[in-house]
C-alpha cells in the first residue's frame, strides 16, 4: 500500500509554520511553478551514489556491483540503478528499493559529480513513493531548502 494515493488529504505545515523536513518525512516542494508532495530521502551532508541493480530480481545485492560515485565510474549501457544514501540502498515506504532507468540515473549522476557525492547544505533529495519513479529529484534535481514550502508528518 503506498504512503499516500492521489486524492488523499494530507495535513501539513505551510509557510512560516513549515519546518525543515525530517528524513523519511514529507516535503511539500514548489518546483517550476508546480507543487509536489515528496519524501525527503537525502538530507544535507548525506553521501549519495548510484549502484547498478541486478538484472534478476532473485539475485541479492552484492558489494561487487558497479557503483557510480563522483567521477569514479561512468555508467555504461542502459540498465536499472539503485540509489545509495550513506552506503545503504534507499527504499520507499514499503521497503522496496528505488530503481531508476538510464535517464533518471543520468540526472542524479550529474548531482553526484557536481557535489562530489555529498548533498550540499540547504539541499534535499526528494522522491515519490513509487520505486519506479515519479516527478521528483530524478527529474528536477536536488531541491533547495527555499523551495520547500511545507512539511507533513
Amino acid at each position: 500500500m503506498p504512503l499516500h494515493k492521489d486524492g488523499d488529504l494530507v495535513e501539513g505545515h505551510i509557510g512560516a509554520c513549515a519546518r525543515v523536513p525530517e528524513r523519511g518525512g514529507l516535503a511539500i516542494v514548489s518546483v517550476g511553478g508546480e507543487t509536489y508532495i515528496k519524501i525527503a530521502v537525502g538530507m544535507p551532508g548525506d553521501r549519495f551514489a548510484l549502484q547498478a541493480a541486478p538484472r534478476d530480481p532473485n539475485v541479492t545485492f552484492q558489494p561487487a556491483m558497479p557503483i557510480y560515485m563522483a567521477g569514479r565510474f561512468k555508467p555504461g549501457p542502459p540498465g536499472e540503478w539503485n540509489l545509495l544514501i550513506n552506503g545503504k540502498i534507499a527504499t520507499n515506504s514499503q521497503h522496496i528499493p528505488y530503481s531508476f532507468g538510464y535517464w533518471r540515473q543520468k540526472m542524479l549522476s550529474l548531482y553526484v559529480d557536481d557535489n562530489h557525492g555529498v548533498i550540499p547544505p540547504h539541499s534535499y533529495l526528494v522522491l515519490g513513493d513509487d520505486p519506479g519513479g515519479t516527478i521528483d529529484s530524478t527529474k528536477f534535481g536536488l531541491v533547495a531548502e527555499t523551495d520547500i514550502i511545507g512539511t507533513a508528518p
